[in-house]
């Protein structure tokens, strides 16, 4: 179907006014992702919707690899594929629909057709040749600006606002199994500092020269005390020369709630903006987060306690970033010393 009939046909909707936001009965959201770090944030608005709206329904779509971070979470009731025919089988079945998808695209557009929420509330979308938020018009409410705040406190600025509470957000994991958490257990040595060092994510990973000064200086006084673990990725075995000199351990391949349960366990937890962060966020760990992109600081920043930390690259990108590289080295040495001082 051509995109300019497919437009006329599929995304006019009339918005609804006078909507009641006090009695909302159901919400569906689709995320601003499919990664695990992008599940556990919105793990944070979920819990804010039920504890504002204690009767409501609430939904979430999602895919195979992202699946398990809702699982078990008291905050959501379903869990739906995001496939067309889910869209189908849900059609007028949702009263308050969410999207944060950055983009419209033409799968969406049909798919939200055929959903038929009753209200929809639309988040800022990058404009494409086709599709933009002047020509796509299927939404009820429309945010502008995501970034104006954190991503896990976006109901701020929807009309949601004046009924939930914002402040203070927080992840929420799946319970861990037992054996997991044995596994995990199985690569801490005793009587050391354990460090988790995630390197990297799905697209983006730290400068390998720039993070071996830094960590390098700031765990030369505890050398001893101090045990590194890298959870394996198919990139991180290209970090673990990089402390021969240390006491490290390349774990293997780890399994989703074996990944959760060694951060839990661990002590400091060092990583690129990556899931790692929000895992550790979840579970209030020492965190030092390292992050080269200027809207993944704005949006989704390690969220703020104590022992939290975001180091930002002297040279924020506007625009996608592979390596995370120009980092204030002694401000960040400092940082992860400082936190390694708690634990002597």
């Amino acid at each position: 179907m051509p995109k300019k009939i497919l437009l006329k046909l599929l995304a006019n909707k009339t918005p609804l006014a006078g909507f009641n936001f006090k009695q909302i009965k159901s919400v569906l959201i689709r995320p601003i992702g499919y990664g695990l770090g992008d599940g556990i944030l919105l793990t944070a608005i979920l819990k804010q919707l039920k504890q504002a709206y204690p009767d409501i329904k609430t939904g979430v779509l999602a895919i195979g690899r992202n699946s398990p971070v809702f699982q078990g979470n008291p905050y959501i009731d379903e869990i739906l594929q995001d496939k067309p025919l889910t869209y189908l089988l849900n059609r007028g079945k949702w009263q308050v629909f969410m999207d944060y998808v950055p983009t419209f695209t033409t799968k969406n557009i049909f798919c939200d057709f055929l959903l038929k929420p009753q209200y929809t509330i639309c988040f800022e979308k990058t404009s494409k040749k086709h599709y933009s938020a002047e020509t796509v018009k299927n939404y009820d409410f429309y945010v502008p600006d995501l970034a104006k705040t954190h991503l896990s406190r976006s109901l701020e600025l929807t009309p949601f606002k004046d009924y939930v509470k914002t402040d203070n957000p927080q992840y929420t994991l799946p319970p861990i199994p037992a054996d997991s958490e044995n596994k995990a257990k199985s690569f801490l040595k005793e009587g050391k500092i354990h460090l988790v060092f995630a390197p990297n994510g799905t697209d983006k990973e730290l400068d390998k020269t720039e993070i071996q000064t830094i960590l390098t200086t700031a765990l030369r006084q505890y050398a001893n005390k101090v045990q590194i673990i890298i959870p394996f990725t198919q990139k991180s075995p290209e970090y673990a020369p990089l402390f021969k000199d240390f006491d490290y351990l390349l774990t293997p391949q780890l399994t989703l709630q074996q990944y959760f349960a060694l951060i839990k366990l661990a002590d400091i937890i060092v990583a690129a903006d990556s899931a790692p962060v929000h895992i550790a966020c979840a579970y209030k760990k020492s965190v030092a987060a390292f992050y080269g992109n200027k809207r993944a600081v704005e949006l989704f920043a390690p969220l703020i306690y104590p022992n939290s930390f975001m180091i930002p690259s002297l040279k924020l990108n506007n625009g996608p970033v592979r390596i995370i590289k120009d980092i204030d080295k002694t401000l960040s040495a400092g940082i992860i010393k400082n936190m390694l001082s708690a634990f002597i």
